[in-house]
């Protein structure tokens, strides 16, 4: 059959000639693609693929990502994986990613969470599910009495690359506080980041906090930090009861009169005097390889379990 016969074909089931080029792709693709074909079964599953087709595009998809639709249709378990299947042969735009965000009627939200998790390098079957849970737990949270700043805070830190040491909840807490003190959200949201530092060393954590005291020195601030600071070394000190060594070395950075001013030494001494203390109130004793902290004199202090 030639090109021209074949359009002839097209044309009497009454489809614009505008998308032939498509069906003719799909036409083509079923002989070379499927063994022991001929050109009448070839046709038949081209006009199958062209109901699709243009169902996609009277639901207002282009036309592109109506062929990739289309032509995955079989493994298309709607709507889990869509987004998956049908970025295999089209790169899909922002216009077709919100028209199916959109369809779902899931809401604002769901819409918005979507959207930026698959632009964000996230093109993937995980973009569907990660929008759906987020806006789930989102929806739990505000039930059960959480605001909205606290709720999307919390979600964002606890789906980030970096949640490790420090919680969600000291993060959505410390961002709610911040924004309660008259911070626009963003700028709560560096300030929280600075707060509760907890990547790289022991030494990265102590680096971030002398810079953190300098940059946010209001009173309300400053407990932030050191609680911040806190749980991030209870988790690189790698203790067993970390609210307990939190509290010891919040009561150490207490006795410390200017925190915007705060030396280097003076963390890892408050750090260090803590663990003594931790270690006696939970061991009764020091670890055989740890030199306690005396007035006057600062050494061992790198990593202590080390």
């Amino acid at each position: 059959m030639t090109q021209e016969e074949l359009l002839k074909v097209y044309l009497a089931e009454g489809y614009d000639e505008k998308y032939f080029s498509y069906f003719l792709e799909d036409w083509k693709g079923n002989l070379e693609g499927i063994v022991d074909i001929d050109e009448q079964r070839a046709t038949e599953l081209s006009f199958n693929y062209m109901k699709e087709f243009m169902h996609q595009i009277s639901m207002g998809y282009s036309a592109e990502w109506a062929h990739a639709y289309a032509t995955e249709r079989e493994d298309i378990d709607y709507p889990d994986n869509v987004l998956e299947e049908v970025s295999k042969d089209y790169t899909i735009s922002e216009e077709d990613l919100m028209l199916f965000a959109k369809s779902q009627g899931k809401g604002e939200l769901f819409e918005k969470v979507l959207i930026e998790f698959w632009q964000d390098a996230h093109p993937d079957a995980l973009a569907y599910d990660y929008a759906s849970d987020y806006v789930q737990q989102y929806n739990e949270l505000l039930n059960s009495g959480h605001s909205e700043i606290y709720a999307e805070a919390y979600l964002d830190y606890e789906n980030s690359a970096e949640f490790d040491c420090v919680s969600p909840e000291l993060y959505a807490e410390i961002v709610e506080e911040a924004v309660r003190n008259g911070m626009q959200k963003e700028q709560a949201e560096k300030y929280a980041n600075a707060a509760v530092h907890r990547n790289g060393s022991q030494d990265d954590v102590v680096d971030n906090a002398l810079e953190a005291f300098r940059k946010y020195t209001e009173n309300w601030q400053q407990e932030r930090i050191i609680q911040g600071t806190a749980y991030a070394l209870a988790c690189k000190n790698r203790v067993d009861d970390e609210e307990d060594f939190v509290k010891l070395f919040v009561s150490e950075m207490h006795n410390i009169e200017d925190l915007a001013n705060v030396k280097e030494d003076d963390l890892y001494v408050a750090n260090h005097r803590a663990l003594d203390e931790y270690y006696v109130e939970h061991y009764k004793e020091m670890p055989h390889d740890w030199e306690p902290y005396y007035d006057g004199e600062f050494e061992g202090m790198e990593d202590p379990m080390l």
